[in-house]
């Protein structure tokens, strides 16, 4: 479960038409006609399997052969009563909208148009009068050719060039802290310009991008997700993604499994303790204890009869566990002034993959 923020201040309402003057105008940067690419397209989703009846999948997406949005409701609002799950959908619908707008302009667009665009959705999303957060990741091909990619958040946007069987891009994960993410919506101070941002004029026919929310990041390495999509090369996306999919949700159910979440978690508690322990002063002690990690939000790791909360510092989000509504076995060890935890298993979570595999536009009467 992801976190919400502080409450921050309002943001103004931008104008619809002062966005879409943007790509009407100037025809000084219109350029030439050529063969245009686009993604040949499959997805994944699946709601969290730990998540009690009745709530929902807060992941949402969309899919044109010229763009792909994926957007993670941020699921701490649920300790509120709120999904975020109809935020998320808002604000993607919201994106797809816009870039359909602008599909076939052949104007150049730059970072500062893009983020204009995404700043416009985010706007539009923000008069719905929704309440929550989300995450959000674009991936578009404009009608240039160029490749233009979007994060904001935890979900993240991998390139593989299967030319070269090589990653050429991985965009970074967003965080504030340990399990809060960048995010847009109620109350958030992040805005769309905090995300990163950045545009490929090189990309090829056979490039294959890989858009997913943390479900899939958390619960399969790099080197897990790429040894997949090289065995099933030359397979239709939605089976590739499928079988991304599949895996990454037996993974997340694995309790002994050494998840990329799980190396996060230990990170993250290796670096707390030992902040705790230098604050505690020294001790000689050696000793071994056993925590449980419950799902009441008390989530703690005692070393030597001394409790180190690793619930969000600051959050008023009531009690929350950060290991996403499981039990979990922690092994604390305590040896002098430094205690350290080994945290097994995967993290169950909603999971949406999309994969746009780039092609030439087999209706391009430019080809």
């Amino acid at each position: 479960m992801k976190f919400i923020p502080v409450i921050g201040d309002p943001f103004h309402l931008s104008s619809q038409n002062r966005f879409l003057s943007r790509f009407k105008g100037n025809k000084n940067k219109i350029l030439g006609e050529r063969s245009r690419l686009v993604f040949s397209t499959g997805i994944y989703t699946s709601r969290s399997p730990v998540k009690p009846p009745g709530y929902e999948n807060e992941d949402s997406y969309c899919v044109d052969k010229n763009h792909i949005c994926i957007a993670d409701g941020v699921g701490g609002w649920i300790t509120q009563g709120i999904s975020s799950a109809m935020y998320s959908r808002e604000l993607v619908r919201n994106v797809d909208d816009n870039l359909k707008l602008i599909k076939n302009s052949k104007r150049k667009m730059d970072k500062e148009e893009f983020i204009e665009l995404v700043n416009n959705s985010y706007e539009k999303t923000k008069s719905s009068r929704l309440i929550g957060s989300s995450t959000l990741s674009i991936v578009l091909m404009d009608s240039l050719n160029k490749l233009h990619v979007f994060n904001l958040g935890d979900s993240k946007c991998l390139i593989y060039r299967m030319s070269e069987r090589r990653v050429i891009y991985e965009s970074d994960i967003q965080q504030h802290d340990f399990n809060i993410p960048y995010q847009l919506g109620t109350g958030s101070f992040d805005k769309p310009k905090d995300g990163q941002y950045c545009i490929f004029d090189n990309v090829k026919v056979g490039d294959t991008v890989i858009l997913a929310t943390d479900g899939l990041w958390d619960n399969l390495t790099i080197e897990q997700i790429i040894g997949i999509f090289e065995h099933n090369l030359g397979l239709d996306p939605q089976i590739i993604a499928e079988k991304l999919g599949q895996r990454a949700l037996r993974s997340s159910l694995n309790l002994s499994y050494v998840s990329p979440y799980s190396v996060y978690v230990n990170e993250f508690l290796s670096d707390k303790s030992s902040s705790f322990n230098s604050f505690r002063g020294n001790d000689d002690s050696n000793s071994i204890n056993t925590c449980f990690v419950g799902i009441d939000g008390n989530s703690s790791v005692n070393c030597d009869k001394n409790e180190l909360n690793i619930k969000r510092l600051g959050s008023n989000s009531n009690s929350n566990s950060l290991f996403n509504n499981r039990n979990h076995i922690i092994n604390s060890h305590n040896h002098g002034n430094y205690c350290y935890s080994n945290y097994f298993g995967g993290k169950p979570d909603d999971i949406t993959i999309t994969i746009g595999i780039i092609n030439k536009d087999i209706n391009d009467i430019h080809k």
